[in-house]
């Protein structure tokens, strides 16, 4: 149940991550009319006709929002995806832009162009979406961790993260995030179903929403091993029962989760292979969901059929088994294993350097110190055992060296590797603080751990039970902090400033 205390901090963290949005607008205002765009070799839109009052307006307010792959997700959103290429943005965010601007929005239409219109809802849903993730990060960490410090210095950090451009630009970060970390609260909340429901959604806005299968699969053995080790009875047919039941609704759990969480991306799938392969325009639910079955009964029966490809048609729609996402990725932007290591992208693996050094760093931090916990990986230490659902999660400060925090490590590692090796480095600085927690609990630990004099992390007081006495500014600003600390907040601050100048002028900040 919430209390009022809770209530005004939640406040508060909505309020300042408003004021960030629009600090971080007013920025991309003022750099992007200051400083001329780079001619980029990427995907632009076609200048508007006949642009009135209203568009100059908003192009003046909000066009720096619209590069790189914001011009993608533009485009679908006003023409739906009309080439092959625009095939590797998925639909989520653009299809809730376009239903903003023709529904709540629509009467803005008849001042301005929906172009125009679709950047305003998008930059709009952005600011909500990224606000709502502030609170939801908040009550993760809370949740996880069991510090209040922890959680309050997370969310100040989120606030104006590395990436914070792509949160309120025409990207599906601010979305994807939200999803993903509403997933996780849900699950730490044992609300399962919800919870699965929610990073579903994130595969509708992303493709790595799959791995959050790792979630349920992990929180369901570990919840299993909990159940038979406080099992006292002896060996007998009424103890067989009970653990016959327990792995029936464990693995029920599972099954249902992992479809539900694929169902979506796999719908996807199979709009591409039609649109792309077949050439099909108009694709029904009815139309996806036949060819679905259709596939699944041939696999099942050990029969595959090669498609006769033609000029206008890829030579990967001949393969027995196809994803057409990542053949998409491959054919466009080279995206595949060690593709991009080239002597000329060194300048990219530099910009992605520093958060690649931060989570290395997370990583080996809590391994050192909790190795007995995770050569077991966490497995005989369920979290939060002893905690009832109205218990205050909090009651034990634990920090990052809680040990909740480990399956989300694990995550982070994945994605980590996944995007050094696989994808274009640059991205993956973006890419992890859109996907993970964890990038902002080490930095909140690291940040904690400086503002202590012998440095060591020990519980955290609920800071007297006010709100009014965290201040965001100490923490961004006017607080001493340590080598470590400065460094880290000129990292975040620093990122945000230039990753902001960049991006709006189609400089490589993508």
């Amino acid at each position: 149940m919430a209390t009022p205390m809770g209530n005004s901090r939640k406040t508060m963290i909505a309020k300042y991550a408003i004021i960030s949005r629009l600090v971080v607008t007013f920025l991309q205002i003022l750099l992007n009319n200051l400083i001329p765009d780079h001619h980029a070799d990427a995907f632009h839109q076609d200048p508007m006709q006949n642009p009135g009052f209203g568009d100059l307006c908003i192009d003046l307010l909000l066009g720096g929002f619209c590069k790189w792959d914001g011009a993608h997700f533009l485009h679908i959103a006003e023409h739906g995806y009309t080439t092959d290429r625009m095939m590797a943005f998925f639909p989520l965010y653009p299809g809730l832009v376009r239903a903003l601007a023709d529904t709540l929005f629509s009467p803005l239409q008849m001042v301005m162009q929906l172009r125009s219109v679709l950047l305003v809802a998008g930059w709009l849903l952005n600011v909500l979406m990224f606000t709502l993730a502030a609170v939801v990060l908040y009550e993760l960490t809370k949740r996880v961790c069991k510090d209040q410090r922890i959680a309050d210095i997370a969310w100040i950090l989120y606030c104006f993260n590395p990436a914070s451009i792509f949160m309120t630009a025409m990207y599906t970060e601010a979305s994807f995030l939200l999803l993903s970390l509403s997933g996780m609260l849900f699950l730490e909340k044992r609300r399962y179903l919800i919870s699965t429901i929610a990073f579903g959604l994130g595969t509708c806005a992303r493709s790595n929403g799959i791995v959050s299968i790792g979630f349920v699969a992990y929180h369901t053995v570990q919840l299993s091993i909990f159940v038979f080790a406080k099992m006292r009875s002896p060996i007998n047919l009424s103890t067989l029962k009970k653990v016959c039941r327990i792995i029936v609704v464990g693995v029920t759990r599972t099954f249902y989760s992992a479809a539900i969480i694929l169902f979506p991306c796999a719908l996807y799938q199979i709009y591409c292979y039609l649109r792309i392969c077949n050439k099909e325009k108009v694709i029904s639910f009815q139309k996806i969901l036949e060819h679905g079955m259709e596939i699944l009964f041939k696999r099942a029966n050990n029969r595959t059929s090669v498609l006769q490809t033609t000029d206008d048609v890829p030579l990967w729609c001949s393969k027995s088994f196809v994803i057409p996402y990542s053949e998409v990725q491959a054919e466009h932007w080279n995206v595949g294993l060690l593709n991009y290591y080239e002597f000329k992208q060194l300048p990219n693996f530099f910009l992605a350097l520093p958060v690649i050094i931060l989570c290395l760093y997370g990583v080996q931090d809590y391994c050192s110190l909790k190795w007995d916990h995770v050569k077991v990986l966490g497995l005989l230490q369920p979290i939060r055992k002893d905690v009832k659902k109205t218990d205050d999660p909090i009651s034990q400060s634990e920090g990052f060296y809680s040990s909740g925090v480990f399956v989300y490590l694990v995550h982070l590692l994945v994605l980590l590797v996944f995007g050094v090796c696989c994808m274009h480095v640059q991205v993956v600085t973006r890419f992890l603080f859109s996907s993970s927690p964890v990038p902002i609990w080490i930095a909140s630990h690291i940040i904690q751990s400086s503002l202590k004099p012998n440095g060591v992390d020990t519980p955290s007081p609920e800071l007297n039970g006010s709100v009014q006495e965290l201040i965001p500014l100490d923490i961004m600003w006017r607080k001493h902090l340590d080598w470590k600390g400065r460094l880290l907040r000129g990292y975040f601050l620093g990122y945000c400033v230039i990753g902001v100048a960049l991006h709006c002028n189609f400089l490589p900040w993508t």
